[in-house]
């Protein structure tokens, strides 16, 4: 039987362009002078929003233009169109019972939605789900018709448009149309826990994230001073860095793969909560060169001459390193620097590395440097559906702990 509360959306989108899930979490961010910051998360779960690109052809064409008539200001069921599943068997008419491989991975809720459809968007029906196993979807009510195997069964989320969507006719049969929905219900923690994060290195107190970006496209990087200019439009104007110390920042790229990695991804979204958890970031770059083997127990590291002493060796953004090598990946701290008479720096560390490393066994020496997201929307780019490929653009920016609190009386 299935549920009449709301109308669901049936319109699918045109796959010729991508569906952009946008995560929305909100922090208040206070900032010192120094640059200090205490973050506050706003929003535990975030907001969820949908937008995608519709296409309707004759019967679907005025099908979309009366549901957007009648029901534009109502909420809506919105299957959630990148979580495609399809039923192994045939579901006879009055069933309670849907076979379903997926069903574990499908992103379905216990006493929420489901939406089934086959062919034709106007053979559709809505199902309560009662229970999950790993192939078996269990309704609270029978099915209203028989759905043969194949049919295709997403999770939906009570959802509103956000706008009056605005057609566009391309000729008498056919419009066009971009849909943007909000969710309006709470979006619980995605998949089995947010500990499944795929973050499995700790330093100093806090994740790293040790897996290198998508770099398909260029990725900037840069950094933000906290300049006050003086100037009273007579004399020459001057400035004051406050926190005398720059904020990097890093563009990271994320090429998502398949339904395990999207639900890792999710998690790791909402371990950071957008601006409100830092996490340490490596640059990726070959930002020192090894130029002596290192032996076990060794506190320092001979690497070419690059400038980092000359520039005042460790300082803010620029003290710990990740070295990368072909067996596993060591972080340390830098905590002095000087140059040697063979035109090298000599990097004295803060604690004796645990094993010798031959020069061929170094990937790079990239820094590391503690960082927030900057942003709180986040966008998730579903090129297909999750079986496929999903993208994502994020920006993190240095968020360091200099904060000096006063010692208790």
């Amino acid at each position: 039987m299935a549920i009449e509360t709301h109308p669901a959306w049936p319109f699918e989108p045109n796959w010729t362009s991508q569906v952009t899930e946008s995560l929305q979490w909100l922090t208040d961010v206070m900032t010192s002078p120094s640059g200090s910051e205490q973050r506050r998360s706003m929003r535990y779960f975030p907001r969820r929003m949908f937008e995608f690109a519709v296409a309707g052809y004759d019967d679907e064409r005025s099908f979309l233009d009366n549901m957007l008539v009648s029901y534009g200001s109502r909420r809506w069921y919105l299957p959630v169109w990148h979580e495609v599943n399809f039923l192994d068997a045939v579901a006879p008419a009055g069933t309670q019972t849907l076979i379903c491989s997926t069903a574990a991975t499908g992103n379905f809720r216990i006493d929420g939605p489901a939406y089934l459809v086959n062919d034709s968007i106007f053979t559709t029906e809505l199902v309560e789900i009662a229970d999950i196993t790993d192939s078996v979807v269990t309704l609270k009510a029978g099915t209203g018709r028989m759905w043969p195997a194949g049919t295709r069964l997403y999770p939906a989320w009570i959802a509103k448009l956000t706008d009056q969507p605005e057609s566009s006719k391309q000729n008498d049969r056919l419009a066009t149309a971009q849909i943007r929905f909000q969710v309006v219900e709470p979006t619980p923690e995605p998949g089995p826990s947010i500990a499944d994060n795929g973050l499995t290195d700790l330093y100093r107190g806090n994740f790293v994230l040790a897996d290198p970006p998508d770099e398909r496209s260029p990725l900037s990087s840069g950094m933000e001073r906290m300049l006050v200019e003086l100037d009273n439009q007579i004399s020459i104007p001057d400035w004051y860095d406050t926190a005398a110390r720059p904020f990097t920042y890093e563009q990271y790229g994320w090429f998502i793969e398949g339904r395990q990695q999207l639900r890792r991804f999710e998690a790791f979204l909402q371990t950071l909560r957008g601006r409100a958890v830092p996490i340490w970031v490596p640059t990726f770059n070959e930002d020192f060169r090894l130029r002596v083997a290192v032996k076990a127990n060794d506190t320092t590291l001979q690497v070419e001459r690059s400038g980092f002493t000359v520039a005042g060796g460790p300082r803010p953004d620029r003290t710990d390193i990740m070295i990368e090598t072909v067996s596993g990946k060591i972080y340390r701290r830098i905590v002095n620097s000087a140059t040697n008479g063979l035109g090298q720096d000599s990097l004295a560390l803060d604690q004796p590395l645990p094993a010798a490393i031959s020069l061929t066994q170094i990937v790079r020496i990239s820094f590391i440097t503690l960082m927030r997201l900057n942003q709180d929307n986040i966008d998730i780019v579903h090129q297909t559906d999750s079986d496929g490929v999903a993208t994502c653009l994020a920006t993190f920016r240095s968020a360091p702990d200099t904060r000096n609190p006063e010692p208790a009386f």
